[in-house]
This record gives structure tokens, sequence and C-alpha cells, in this order.
């Protein structure tokens, strides 16, 4: 367990606190990073992100921090794919049976056959794979699956920015009085 933890805070927490970029940009970068992961889009996420990047900057003019974005965008990976969107199909169709017509119910095995039958590498092209992946979610699991990420993406993106500028600004502070500390001790001496 120790080595798990400290390699998980080698690699993802470690690169959010040893940048010079502020506090909000990172926290931005962060919640757009979650947003992208957690919208039904396995395998562009990252492209959606460097365009959310772009369109930020042009629009606001102060665009979020974009290698906490990437970063928090691997949340979503071929090892959290299925139990993810399995988690949004279970929450869509719970929300969209109670409003619209009833969906079939699915088992966590009959998804996860279908979708890892949709984007398994059959020959062609990525894009032909990300297509039939596509097809396959809108086809077989619609608007549950849709309604489901926009359910768990939106406050888990803003859950991201709170945890991530709550933390930052507590490292920050943190480093700094024992920055102080330590030249304040090496004056005296």
């Amino acid at each position: 367990m120790g080595r798990l933890r400290a390699g998980l805070r080698g690699w993802l927490i470690e690169p959010f606190m040893i940048t010079n970029a502020s506090v909000e940009a990172v926290a931005w970068g962060s919640a757009m990073g979650i947003l992208t992961a957690l919208l039904p889009l396995f395998g562009v996420q990252m492209y959606v992100a460097g365009g959310l990047w772009v369109a930020a900057r042009w629009t606001f003019g102060k665009p979020f921090n974009l290698p906490a974005c990437f970063a928090s965008s691997w949340v979503m990976n071929p090892l959290t794919v299925v139990p993810i969107y399995y988690v949004y199909y279970w929450t869509g169709d719970a929300v969209w049976d109670a409003v619209m017509v009833p969906t079939p119910d699915w088992t966590f095995r009959q998804f996860e056959d279908v979708f890892v039958t949709a984007i398994s590498p059959k020959g062609g092209e990525w894009w032909e794979r990300f297509f039939g992946g596509v097809f396959v979610l809108l086809s077989y699991f619609g608007w549950p699956i849709v309604l489901g990420s926009l359910m768990w993406s939106i406050p888990l993106s803003v859950a991201a920015y709170i945890a991530t500028r709550w933390g930052l600004t507590r490292y920050r502070k943190r480093a700094a009085a024992h920055k102080a500390a330590r030249d304040a001790h090496l004056e005296s001496v």
C-alpha cells in the first residue's frame, strides 16, 4: 500500500503542487479535466480538453492550466471506462424510467460485453472503432447514458475545482511557512 500511495503522490498530486501557475488556473484546469473525462467521449477527452483550453483562452482571455486538465482527464482510462459508463447508465436509466418510457435493464456483465465488443479492435482505423463505440452507446444505451454522465460530470467537476483550490492553497501556505522558518533558522546560524 505504501508503494501505491507514493506512486500516486508522485504521479498525480505533486504535479499539481509544483506548478508555478495560479491556484485559480490549476483549479479550473482540474475541473475542466474532470468534466472532459466524465463526458461520454472516451478516447478523445484530451482533444476535447485542448479544445476547451483554446476556447477559454479566446473567450475569456484566461486559459486554465492545461497540464492539470490533461492529468485530470485520465480519470477515465481503459481500466475505469466500463464501470464508469455502467454507473452512468444505471443512474441515467433510473431517472429516465421515472420521467420517460422505461428502458431495458442491463446487468454489468451484459453492459460490459456489448461495450467491449463495440470498441475492441476488429481491424480498421481508430476512428472506425471510435464511431462504432459511439453508435453502440447511443443505439443500445441511448439517452440514459448521456443523462447519467451529465448528472455525475458536472457536480464532480465542481467538487474537483473546490478540492484542488483548497488543497493547493493549503499546500502553498504550508510550503511558504516552512521556507520562512528554514530561512530564519539559516540566518540565525
